[in-house]
């Protein structure tokens, strides 16, 4: 019977040990769900860069001068890596 306590008492810490959350749902899957965030672009980015996932902003996105995120028209600054 002490077998089973300890063996069902260290769940919890092999979840967060392999970075499974509580309840699950929230982050990442592996980025296969990942796209430019872009209004109107879209592009599915699992096979993209990893800056380019990372950012969520396709590579054509990364050159533009100007693009339009949330209804805001924004620009991707290279050099710290944000939609500003």
């Amino acid at each position: 019977m002490g077998l089973r306590q300890r063996s069902g008492g260290g769940g919890g810490r092999d979840k967060r040990a392999r970075g499974e959350a509580a309840g699950g749902g929230g982050g990442g899957g592996g980025g296969g769900g990942v796209r430019c965030q872009v209004e109107g672009c879209g592009v599915e980015l699992r096979d993209a860069k990893e800056y380019h996932r990372k950012h969520r902003v396709c590579e054509a996105h990364t050159k533009f001068p100007r693009v339009v995120v949330a209804g805001q028209e924004r620009r991707f600054c290279q050099q710290c890596s944000r939609l500003r």
